[in-house]
């Protein structure tokens, strides 16, 4: 019987626990907001709380559950993360909707792939040894970063239209974006106005600078100047006093202020 039943078994190295449950890591777009990480929870219990296989929830917001497998990770501590676990029952075999406890864990992680929209959730099944980061890795290189991006980006969207697919990641970071300063160097050369000029105002209207050190009963404390700009409009109708004129100028006389994007650090792999 043996010879018959060994080949038909399907195998897997290190397979899920046998456990009706699961747990979600819940990641939000706006770091260091933990207010948006509890609504964004919020939005994941609304959409969880209408599927009836589900028995039992619990959300820990800012950090990770407290460790209750062996084989699970520890999170980190962080203000834009949450997690979820999740007790289920898939019901009587002939009844329930799903075969699998892989099936329902898909289902789900698609659910709140297409409803959640403010971040990021991830569903785990518990592993019968510690969790690999992914079991099948595609490594995307180039001397083009932006051409990385762009086709990484691309490749994960196809990856995730493939049938029986899960938890399809990548480790791009998020652009930054950041109001950048276009100056027109022909146009404000002719209005006597020199970089180091309107670098130097600009940072100090921006970022301030110490002035002086005010002393009091033998402590010192920083004099801080610094200008009141709230939005672009206030960066456009900056004035700016030119060093060899002595005349102010507004800055969008010789400049434009531009919505930009950076990347703060890229990914490299053996060197």
């Amino acid at each position: 019987v043996l010879s018959f039943v060994t080949p038909q078994l399907t195998t897997e190295f290190f397979p899920y626990v046998d456990k009706d449950l699961f747990y979600i890591d819940i990641k939000s777009e706006l770091p260091g907001n933990i207010e948006a990480t509890e609504k964004l929870s919020d939005q994941v219990v609304d959409i969880l709380s209408s599927e009836p296989e589900i028995s039992s929830y619990t959300v820990a917001i800012g950090d990770g559950m407290p460790k209750f497998y062996i084989t699970m990770r520890p999170a980190t501590p962080s203000k834009d993360f949450a997690q979820m676990l999740i007790k289920f029952d898939l019901g009587d075999e002939k009844d329930r909707r799903f075969h699998s406890r892989d099936e329902f864990a898909t289902y789900i992680q698609d659910l709140l792939d297409k409803k959640i929209t403010a971040g990021k959730c991830t569903v785990n099944r518990l592993q019968n040894a510690e969790p690999q980061d992914a079991k099948i890795i595609i490594r995307v290189s180039g001397s083009n970063v932006e051409r990385v991006d762009e086709f990484t980006r691309q490749l994960t969207d196809k990856v995730r239209e493939v049938e029986g697919t899960l938890n399809v990641r990548n480790n791009l970071k998020p652009y930054t974006f950041q109001f950048e300063i276009d100056v027109d160097s022909d146009k404000a050369s002719s209005m006597g106005m020199t970089k180091y000029d309107i670098q130097k105002q600009m940072n100090l209207a921006l970022y301030g600078y110490d002035a002086s050190v005010y002393r009091r009963d033998g402590k010192e404390y920083n004099i801080v100047v610094q200008g009141n700009i709230e939005d672009t409009t206030d960066i456009e109708t900056f004035m700016i006093k030119s060093s060899l004129t002595e005349n102010k100028i507004p800055m969008h006389s010789y400049s434009e202020v531009n919505l930009g994007k950076k990347l703060d650090n890229i990914n490299r792999y053996d060197r």
